[in-house]
């Protein structure tokens, strides 16, 4: 089947910052994925099939320079989508994001995003028996306004178009990646203030002390300790991540009723513990010392981003790389307060 080829000009650029998508989310509207299915094409991106179109090679060790996006001025406007694609390729592999939040809302045009807050008492919302011809017992819920501030997240890439000409793709595109892996570590970092400190309207989470609230001794985290942890989330919630550092990571997961051999197994092979009395230990340095955040991501976060990946385009196309803003707009909102909890080990 023959590649649709795509008329390209800067004008897409203004497309996406309109509609709030990524560039290569337009290319998939101009050239649909789903016209190639069951065909040698399937499975490929509108953006791959633009760059075959135009015969850029990206990976391989035959793959093309960064000089050849500048042959001419439309593959040179494929440039800024191909330096989106590696981003978030790189962003998607190493966070933690899509572990922790439940959702994710996307808003266009507002630095804000107001939304509600559900309050209720625990114990007027369960079913009661009623007997007959007598009132039923009432649940309130009152709506309180909260407003969550999104943030800017960026990095600059500096580097002149004389220092990557000629850098193979295949190089260039790791390095992208990598780049992204930083941008993602800034956002997971932002994730992990709201669980601990709350978002403004929801305040921040229930801590618990090993030593003062849990029996334990401070900075020595056992077995019964960390089910006690477990155990302050009310019935109804289901804590599936254990978000700790480095080295509180590798105290929990070498407790000695962790380490049986299929745990062991399992790690040797893919480099992650195994559940946890329900839940995934995680590796995240971006958490305090000697604290660990449990949460249920079924409930605990709502992403909110107001503008996707950002670039100076123009910059970008122009050959001129010198110093060129990467950033996203996004901000965190806690949906329910009692799906996250702090434990300090060192209290």
């Amino acid at each position: 089947m023959k590649i649709k080829k795509i008329n390209l000009e800067k004008g897409l650029f203004q497309e996406a910052a309109a509609k709030g998508k990524y560039l290569c989310d337009i290319l998939e509207e101009l050239d649909p994925s789903i016209e190639y299915k069951e065909t040698p094409l399937d499975g490929t991106t509108a953006l791959q099939r633009q760059l075959a179109a135009r015969g850029i090679k990206v990976f391989g060790e035959r793959s093309d320079y960064v000089s050849k996006f500048f042959e001419t001025t439309e593959q040179s406007i494929l440039f800024p989508a191909y330096i989106e694609q590696a981003i978030r390729k790189g962003i998607d592999e190493v966070s933690l994001i899509s572990k922790l939040v439940a959702t994710t809302t996307n808003i266009v045009g507002s630095n804000t995003y107001k939304t509600a807050v559900w309050e209720h008492d625990p114990n007027d919302a369960r079913l009661q028996r009623v007997a007959e011809g007598a009132p039923m017992p009432r649940t309130k819920i009152r709506l309180g306004d909260k407003e969550i501030t999104v943030y800017r997240y960026g990095r600059v890439l500096e580097a002149t178009y004389q220092a990557v000409r000629n850098m193979r793709l295949n190089v260039y595109t790791l390095q992208l990646q990598q780049f992204g892996a930083q941008l993602a570590l800034d956002e997971v970092m932002a994730a992990v203030d709201v669980l601990i400190n709350g978002d403004g309207g929801v305040s921040g989470a229930d801590t618990y002390r090993l030593a003062a609230d849990l029996g334990g001794t401070a900075n020595s985290i056992d077995y019964k300790r960390f089910v006690k942890f477990k155990n302050k989330f009310k019935q109804g919630y289901k804590p599936n991540i254990f978000l700790a550092k480095e080295d509180l990571y590798t105290d929990i997961i070498t407790l000695p009723e962790f380490s049986n051999p299929l745990a062991g197994f399992l790690y040797a092979k893919t480099g992650q513990a195994d559940q946890t009395i329900g839940g995934m230990p995680e590796r995240c340095d971006e958490v305090p010392d000697n604290l660990v955040i449990g949460l249920d991501s079924r409930y605990a976060l709502n992403r909110v981003v107001a503008s996707p990946l950002l670039m100076e385009y123009d910059k970008l196309i122009d050959t001129q790389v010198t110093e060129t803003a990467i950033s996203y707009e996004g901000g965190f909102e806690i949906l329910n307060k009692e799906a996250r909890k702090v434990l300090n080990v060192g209290a």
